[in-house]
């Protein structure tokens, strides 16, 4: 009796096995992230949004604690996020959402980066429009 068990057993580990390492891969791959190329976010920067033309535009040159506002046209979004990051150091928390000021138009109004002990100008914008993740590098002044 007990070897007409075993197979079955054996084949029910398996399937366990697999199920757990495909919804463990799926949970632990981020989601994927878009560059955007931009020279001058002061003067806006597109990127493509669901096969649409959209745009993120700060209101200035950014520097560090210096507030400036910040503008993502995206036509049939919901939802708007950003936080700021530099490259391999951690900056904390600061992570604002867009309020829909219009259909397809968010805006945060008095944006803060922080001050880098280290003195580094380089930073990332990482916008979350919807499910769709868009990085965005620049430098400040």
């Amino acid at each position: 009796m007990k070897w007409k068990i075993a197979p079955w057993v054996f084949v029910a580990i398996l399937l366990g096995v697999a199920f757990y390492a495909h919804f463990a891969r799926r949970a632990q791959s981020p989601p994927q992230t878009r560059a955007i190329a931009c020279a001058d976010v002061a003067q806006g920067c597109a990127f493509d949004f669901r096969g649409q033309a959209a745009q993120v535009r700060f209101s200035r040159p950014p520097s560090a604690m210096q507030s400036f506002a910040l503008t993502v046209k995206a036509p049939g979004a919901r939802a708007v996020a950003v936080d700021f990051q530099m490259p391999d150091m951690d900056m904390g928390e600061n992570r604002y959402v867009l309020k829909q000021v219009q259909p397809g138009v968010f805006t945060a109004e008095n944006v803060v980066l922080p001050v880098c002990a280290h003195g580094g100008v380089s930073w990332a914008a990482n916008l979350r429009v919807d499910e769709a993740t868009y990085t965005l590098p620049f430098s400040v002044r």
